[in-house]
C-alpha cells in the first residue's frame, strides 16, 4: 500500500497510517452450516464414540452428538465446520492460533457476568482447572449454544485478554465479529442424527463459520492452527463423552469438567489444520510536507515526521518512525515490513 503523496497533516507533525492488503484467492466456502461438495473441506476427525445424551421423551435418534468436523484454509480465512446435533447444549470450539495460549482454564478468567459464567465454569480457580493437551495452548474459544429451531447462540472469547463478546445468533442470520468473519448454523438442533458411526461420518448439517487468519494473530508463512470442539451442557460444568477430535474413553466426562485433564487420556483429542499465514509486506508511507513548509508550520531543518504504529496484538504502546527526506523534495517517505487484517488507508 502507497499513501497518497498529496496527504496533509492537520498543522502537526506527527502522523498515524496503517493500510494493509491481503493477497486474495478464489473462495470456495459459502457459510450457510451446511457442508456442501465441491467446497474443497479436508475431513479433520470423524467421531468414534457414541453419544450418551439424547433427549428425555424422545426417540433414540435424537441424541446430541458432535458427529464430524472438516476444515480448510478458504483465501485468508479458515473455514471450519462442525457437524453436530446440539439442542439445549453448547459446543466449545478452542482454537490455538498463535504463542502465549492457556494450557487450562482457570476460574474466573472472565471478569464480568452473563455468559462469562460458561467459561468460568472450566475452572476451580485461578491455578486450576480444565488442563489441555501438553501441544495445545488455547487463544480463543467461541460457544455455539442451540436450543432449537431458530437458536445457535454464539459468543466468542479472548483468552489472552479475559474478555467475551457477543457475536449473535446463527441460527437466525449470518452474523459476524472480531475474528469470526461469518458464521452460521443450519439445523443444529432440529436435524436427526442417528446413533451410529455411519450416520456420524456422513452428516452434514451444524455450524460452519470462516475465521481470519490474520485477526487470529496466525504469523507469516506455513503454520498449524490448532482446534478441539467439546461438547456441554446449558451450563458448561457437565460435559459429554464426546469431543473432535474423539477420545478413546466413552464415558462422560461429567461433573469433573472443571478438573480434567485431556492429556492423561489416551490418544489424541486436538487436531491441527496446516495454513499459509498472512505474508509480510512492505508498507510505503509519502507524506507531502510542502504546503505546511511554505505556510511556516514546518521547518526542515529542525521538524520531523514520524508515524507511529502497533507492533503487535498484544502490544499496547506503539512503535515509532521517523520518515526521511534524503532528495530534500518535501516529501518524506519510510516503509514498514507488516502483517496484519486486511483494511484500507487511514489517519490524520
Amino acid at each position: 500500500m502507497k499513501s497518497s503523496p498529496k496527504l496533509r497533516p492537520l498543522a502537526g507533525t506527527i502522523i498515524s497510517l496503517f493500510g494493509i492488503l491481503l493477497a486474495c484467492a478464489q473462495a470456495q466456502v459459502t457459510v450457510d452450516g451446511i457442508r456442501n461438495g465441491g467446497e474443497g473441506y479436508v475431513l479433520r476427525a470423524n467421531q468414534s464414540i457414541i453419544s450418551n445424551w439424547n433427549e428425555a421423551g424422545i426417540a433414540n435418534n435424537e441424541h446430541e452428538a458432535l458427529a464430524n468436523i472438516h476444515a480448510v484454509q478458504d483465501d485468508g480465512d479458515l473455514a471450519v465446520h462442525i457437524a453436530a446435533r446440539v439442542k439445549n447444549r453448547g459446543i466449545l470450539l478452542f482454537i490455538d492460533s498463535r504463542g502465549g495460549g492457556r494450557s487450562f482454564i482457570p476460574n474466573p478468567l472472565i471478569n464480568f457476568g452473563g455468559e462469562g459464567q460458561y467459561i468460568n465454569n472450566l475452572g476451580t480457580n485461578g491455578l486450576s482447572g480444565m488442563t489441555f493437551e501438553d501441544d495445545f495452548e488455547a487463544d480463543y474459544a467461541i460457544r455455539i449454544f442451540g436450543n432449537g429451531a431458530d437458536g445457535a447462540f454464539v459468543n466468542l472469547y479472548d483468552l489472552h485478554a479475559g474478555t467475551r463478546t457477543e457475536v449473535g445468533n446463527a441460527g437466525a442470520a449470518l452474523v459476524s465479529k472480531n475474528f469470526i468473519k461469518s458464521i452460521r448454523a443450519s439445523g443444529l438442533g432440529i436435524t436427526s442424527i442417528a446413533n451410529n458411526l455411519t450416520a456420524y461420518a456422513a452428516a452434514s448439517e451444524g455450524v460452519e463459520m470462516k475465521l481470519d487468519l490474520a485477526a487470529l494473530g496466525v504469523p507469516s508463512g506455513p503454520q498449524t492452527v490448532k482446534l478441539m470442539a467439546v461438547l456441554v451442557n446449558l451450563d458448561s460444568d457437565y460435559a459429554s463423552n464426546q469431543v473432535l477430535a474423539s477420545r478413546a474413553s466413552d464415558g462422560d466426562i461429567g461433573t469433573g469438567i472443571n478438573a480434567f485433564d485431556f492429556q492423561a487420556e489416551s490418544g489424541t483429542q486436538t487436531l491441527g489444520v496446516s495454513v499459509t499465514g498472512p505474508a509480510s509486506r512492505k508498507v510505503v508511507f509519502n507524506v507531502n510536507m510542502n504546503q505546511e513548509i511554505a505556510k511556516g508550520f514546518f521547518s526542515a531543518a529542525t521538524d520531523k515526521v514520524k508515524v507511529l504504529f502497533f507492533s503487535g496484538a498484544a502490544s499496547s504502546i506503539p512503535g515509532e518512525m521517523f520518515l526521511t527526506d534524503d532528495d530534500s523534495d518535501g516529501i518524506y517517505t519510510g516503509s514498514l515490513m507488516a502483517t496484519g487484517a486486511a483494511s484500507g488507508s487511514f489517519g490524520n
